[in-house]
């Protein structure tokens, strides 16, 4: 997979984008990948400067000055993306003249690993007439689905199941004094799938 750099500006408070995009400036303007200077870097530079001159002019001024700064802000924003476009072109994933133009790399993305035992780690009568079910929570699980049917289990046993992405669920609106038995099913990426083994427990 090529490497590529990430256009995360728009999260940046003013403060951070003000030196961010002269860190990026000065590093293409001293690197030797980067020639000409090309015409993005150019636009880039000139925005950098002029935003830095309306932020600093809002900070002490009113309105006028505030929607200046924020119009200079939405350029600078256009001619960065111009320029993060033109970097990753012409590195072609190259990380050393990725690496020189000081915009941040995207992540990796991690293997996803599989999913390991399920485990129901807690059975607790949490209120009246109702049980919370835990299980231990692992990396990779995009959705629980959690399961009871009444004791005992028989080939005939009808499970009531509710989905979740939290790994615990109380279920509600059973039966004081009845015994009940829950499962819980993982599932990861990939279609990965793991059930718990069932776990018994009396409702108060």
């Amino acid at each position: 997979m090529k490497k590529k750099i990430k256009f995360n500006l728009r999260r940046m408070s003013d403060s951070t984008l003000e030196v961010f995009t002269q860190a990026v400036v000065k590093a293409m303007t001293e690197s030797p990948f980067f020639p000409g200077p090309p015409p993005e870097l150019t636009a880039a530079e000139a925005a950098t400067i002029a935003f830095s001159k309306a932020l600093a002019i809002a900070k002490m001024g009113g309105k006028n000055e505030l929607a200046d700064k924020d119009a200079k802000h939405d350029i600078l924003l256009d001619a960065f993306f111009a320029l993060y476009s033109y970097v990753n072109l012409t590195a072609n994933g190259d990380e050393q003249v990725l690496t020189a133009s000081a915009f941040d790399f995207t992540k990796t993305p991690e293997p996803t690993p599989p999913l390991g035992e399920v485990r129901i780690t807690e059975a607790n009568n949490s209120q009246p007439n109702a049980i919370t079910v835990s299980v231990n929570r692992q990396k990779g699980v995009r959705m629980y689905q959690y399961s009871y049917t009444e004791d005992p289990i028989t080939p005939e046993s009808e499970w009531v199941r509710q989905s979740s992405t939290r790994s615990k669920f109380t279920f509600k609106n059973l039966k004081s004094g009845k015994r009940y038995w829950f499962k819980v099913m993982a599932m990861g990426v990939n279609e990965q799938v793991q059930e718990s083994e069932p776990v018994l427990k009396m409702a108060a």
